[in-house]
C-alpha cells in the first residue's frame, strides 16, 4: 500500500511536471514567433521552472493527501503555488536570463497557461482518483484505537464517505463493546502483536480522551517501530462547532477553538475584491446620477458652493 501511494505521489507530481512543459513550450511558440526549434537558454528554463515548483509545493504542501478535502480546500494550495512560482520564476528569467527577448510576454503567457493547465488537471485527477477508490484501489487502511464516542463518530464518518478512500480494518479499545460487531481487535497492549500479524495496515487512529497521555505516547511508540503512520483526533471538537486552526507558539502547538473569517489571508483577499465591486458598481449605478441631482438642488436652493471646504 506504501508503494501505491508513493507511485500515486509520483505520478501527480510528473502530471504537472507534463502541463508545466507545455505551459513553457506554449509560451515560447508565442513570445517567440519567429523561433522553430528549442535552444540551450530554453530548456535551462525549462529546468528551473520544474525545479521551482518542486521547492515551492514542499512549503505549500501541494502533494498531501486532498481526499477527504473538498476540491475549493486544494484549489487554495494551488493557486498559493501559481502565485509563488511564477514570482520566483519571474525573478530568475530577468535576474539570470536578462538577455532573453520578449521575456515579459513569455513569462506572463507561461504563468497564464498554468493557471489555467494545472486546476483542470488536479480536478481531473480527483474525479479519477474517486472513481478509482469506488473500484477498490487506492484505499488506505485504518485501525481505530478508542471505541468510545469520538471514535464511533469517525467511523460513521468513513462508512457514509466512501469516496474519501478509507477502510476499516477494526477497533482496538480496552473495551468489547457490541456495537463493534465483531470487529473488536484487542486491548490496546495488545496492539503491537496485531501490528505484527495483521497485513496492509497504513494508518493508526487514536481517538482516545486526551488526559490518556501515556496511553497515547505507548500507542504512538508502537505504531512508529511498525512503521505505521499515526494520527490522533483530538476530542475537543466537542467543545463548539469544529472551527478550528492549528497553529505554532513556538515549539507549543496552539489549537484555537473559534477563529475570526478574516484570519485567512484568502477571506481578506475576497473581500477586499468584494469591497471595490461593490464600491464600483455604487458609484456607477446609484451616485452617477444622485450626485449631480442633490448638487442642482444645493444650488437652486442656496447660494453658497456645492462643495465646502
Amino acid at each position: 500500500m506504501r508503494r501505491s501511494l508513493r507511485s500515486i505521489l509520483i505520478f501527480r507530481l510528473f502530471a504537472d511536471f507534463f502541463f508545466l512543459i507545455i505551459a513553457l513550450f506554449w509560451a515560447i511558440l508565442i513570445a517567440e514567433k519567429a523561433k522553430h526549434s528549442l535552444n540551450k537558454i530554453d530548456l535551462q528554463l525549462l529546468l528551473a521552472s520544474l525545479m521551482i515548483w518542486y521547492i515551492v509545493s514542499k512549503f505549500v504542501h501541494l502533494y498531501d493527501d486532498f481526499r477527504s478535502r473538498s476540491f475549493a480546500y486544494e484549489m487554495v494550495s494551488i493557486l498559493k503555488m501559481i502565485l509563488l512560482h511564477y514570482v520566483s520564476f519571474s525573478f530568475v528569467v530577468f535576474y539570470f536570463f536578462n538577455n532573453y527577448s520578449n521575456d515579459k510576454i513569455f513569462v506572463l503567457l507561461n504563468s497564464a497557461f498554468i493557471l489555467v493547465f494545472i486546476p483542470i488537471e488536479k480536478f481531473t485527477l480527483r474525479r479519477l482518483f474517486r472513481s478509482a477508490r469506488k473500484h477498490g484501489s487506492n484505499i488506505r487502511n485504518v485501525i481505530i484505537v478508542g471505541a468510545g464516542e469520538v471514535g464511533m463518530n469517525f467511523w460513521k464518518t468513513i462508512r457514509e464517505n466512501e469516496h474519501f478512500g478509507y477502510r476499516l480494518i477494526g477497533f482496538i479499545d480496552d473495551e468489547k463493546k457490541p456495537q463493534l460487531n465483531g470487529e473488536w481487535l484487542g486491548l490496546t497492549t495488545e496492539l503491537n502483536d496485531v501490528l505484527m500479524h495483521r497485513e496492509g495496515i497504513d494508518d493508526i487512529i487514536i481517538a482516545l480522551p486526551n488526559a490518556a497521555t501515556k496511553k497515547i505516547e505507548e500507542i504512538v511508540s508502537v505504531s512508529e517501530k511498525n512503521a505505521k503512520r499515526v494520527r490522533i483526533i483530538p476530542d475537543y471538537y466537542r467543545l463548539g462547532s469544529g472551527n478550528f486552526r492549528v497553529s505554532n507558539f513556538g515549539a507549543f502547538p496552539l489549537v484555537t477553538v473559534r477563529s475570526l473569517p478574516l484570519d485567512d489571508f484568502e477571506n481578506i483577499i475576497f473581500k477586499r475584491i468584494l469591497d471595490l465591486i461593490f464600491s464600483s458598481l455604487l458609484f456607477v449605478l446609484l451616485f452617477s446620477w444622485l450626485f449631480p441631482i442633490i448638487a442642482l438642488l444645493i444650488k437652486l436652493s442656496s447660494k453658497g458652493p456645492i462643495f465646502f471646504k
